[in-house]
């Protein structure tokens, strides 16, 4: 799935990924939103384990949705896109493996 600087780049990115700009716009945006929420609950003096969790489950469900859309072909994807959505894939597995482990030993000093 594209990143948030797809919005601007969506019709010439559709090209070199095969990804149409109707779904890099909404996709685009929801990222943008996603972003500024963790931020939020990132710079809070007591960080809300709720929302750690959150963030942890809907990133799991980003990189299922991702892989996903590379093998089941919904979209006429270049090799060029596939290796991106897969690239991004990778990034969010860490996030999300960081704000594991980050619960955990949070759960642990307490």
């Amino acid at each position: 799935m594209p990143s948030p600087p797809a919005l601007l780049g969506s019709p010439v990115l559709d090209g070199f990924l095969g990804t149409p700009a109707a779904l890099t716009v909404p996709v685009g945006l929801f990222l943008l939103g996603y972003a500024a929420v963790i931020g939020w609950v990132g710079t809070r003096p007591r960080v809300d384990r709720a929302a750690v969790w959150g963030a942890v489950t809907l990133n799991s469900i980003w990189v299922v949705a991702s892989v996903a859309t590379v093998i089941s072909g919904p979209f006429a994807l270049t090799a060029l896109g596939s290796a991106v959505i897969l690239a991004q894939a990778v990034a969010v597995v860490l996030f999300a493996e960081w704000q594991f482990f980050a619960l955990r030993r949070a759960r642990r000093a307490a």
